[in-house]
């Protein structure tokens, strides 16, 4: 790499760094990158997406932003600018969402991001099919299928709520919204 500096090795150090809990030094790798190659595209993508992973929103938000002048056309810049945006309440998810969705219809992390805005905005109707057509393309995340469970119960559908849920929750799998799911599980079942 001293050598013959070549961004695919530096991105692909990152990952590996991510990959093994060093996200601070994925990032740092990259932000060194980038001092010596400004806006290079790849390296700023993949610091983006190592702020994402180290959960540094702000951060993240401005490389998105970054990124979405170079590359407006971008579903996965526009998807993960609009998730960005909606965790902030910032009123332009919808419409970078939205945009996403027109160039990618067919992507289920597109139609989740899509749909969850609308279930935060109070349209869990309008959000189901983007939400069915998220969780039936991602039947293993199960923070999409409590998107999806979320929008069910919102909508009236408590019984196909509940049972979504009780699968959610019996899974093994760590997802951010577990707790959440087991409260609103409880919640309907108490009702």
């Amino acid at each position: 790499q001293k050598a013959h500096p070549d961004i695919r090795i530096v991105v692909t150090l990152a990952g590996l760094e991510i990959r093994q809990g060093r996200g601070a030094d994925a990032v740092n790798l990259l932000r060194a990158w980038l001092k010596g190659h400004p806006k290079d595209l790849p390296a700023e993508f993949a610091l983006a997406n190592g702020y994402l992973a180290i959960r540094q929103y702000k951060p993240a938000e401005a490389e998105f932003e970054s990124l979405y002048k170079m590359e407006p056309n971008n579903v996965v810049v526009l998807n993960n600018l609009s998730w960005l945006y909606q965790r902030a309440g910032d009123p332009r998810a919808r419409a970078m969402a939205e945009k996403a969705y027109a160039l990618a219809p067919h992507a289920p992390q597109v139609a989740d991001t899509l749909g969850w805005i609308l279930v935060s905005r109070g349209e869990a109707t309008a959000a189901l099919p983007y939400l069915k057509q998220a969780a039936a393309g991602m039947t293993k995340d199960m923070d999409v299928q409590y998107h999806l469970a979320v929008a069910l119960d919102r909508s009236g559908n408590k019984a196909q709520a509940k049972a979504l849920l009780e699968r959610v929750v019996a899974s093994k799998a760590t997802f951010e919204n577990k707790g959440d799911a087991i409260k609103l599980l409880d919640q309907i079942r108490g009702s």
